[in-house]
């Protein structure tokens, strides 16, 4: 007496399962670039003999080694349907599938409008036009000379930033650039010079002493450059 063919859709009774790694349903991957994918997998009895990778019924590999992975490059741009099958060393499987999607790069707009207002010898207000798209923009600044940027705003959705601490009398460079979903745009760079500090009061020498009411002219850390003498 012969024995039944085993029947394809028995339950799976070692609760075999099998998930995605490195990717989530609904990711999005940017530029046609190779994407490593990774599937874990749980099995209460027996062994796993290997996972079968789909896209979406077309198998695109098999691996037969724990941790189980494979690498695939989208042919195009667009979405897809991925399916992880594991398999049992008694026959069993478990599918995972996810969707994912390859998509262009995204553009971010350049910032226009940069000015610089309510400039003082200590501080100044930058402010810049509003780019379509944007989330928010990151707002750096330097004296000309400095070779490294201080950064004055990150990811803010103000159009303007306030600076203070600055030094009197120097040429500042600062830039801006907007900050969208999938994109960064290009800085946009300009200058502004902070104010002479004006100076009133009387002046003490060495050996000598004014008593006349003058305006002065200070240069880096206050000192004073140049005077006038002001009636009183």
């Amino acid at each position: 007496m012969g024995f039944p063919e085993p029947d394809a859709n028995l339950p799976n009774c070692s609760n075999l399962t099998v998930n995605w790694t490195n990717a989530t349903d609904g990711q999005a991957f940017t530029n046609l670039n190779p994407i490593a994918f990774g599937a874990s997998t749980t099995v209460n009895t027996g062994s796993i003999a290997q996972v079968e990778f789909f896209v979406p019924n077309a198998s695109v590999g098999v691996d037969n080694t724990s941790q189980y992975g494979l690498t695939w490059t989208p042919p195009a741009y667009g979405s897809y349907t991925l399916k992880a099958v594991a398999t049992d060393n008694a026959g069993a499987t478990a599918t995972n599938q996810i969707s994912i999607s390859a998509q262009l790069p995204g553009t971010c707009g350049t910032v226009a409008g940069l000015n610089a207002t309510a400039i003082t010898s200590a501080g100044a207000t930058l402010g810049w036009s509003a780019v379509s798209g944007a989330n928010n923009y990151t707002v750096d600044y330097k004296t000309n000379t400095a070779s490294t940027w201080t950064n004055a705003a990150t990811a803010t959705t103000s159009i303007s930033v306030n600076l203070s601490g600055l030094t009197a009398n120097t040429l500042y460079d600062w830039r801006v650039r907007a900050n969208c979903a999938t994109a960064t745009g290009a800085y946009s760079t300009t200058q502004f010079t902070t104010a002479l500090v004006v100076c009133c009061g009387t002046v003490t020498g060495a050996g000598f002493r004014i008593h006349h009411l003058l305006q002065c002219h200070c240069g880096l850390g206050g000192l004073i450059v140049r005077c006038k003498f002001i009636k009183e």
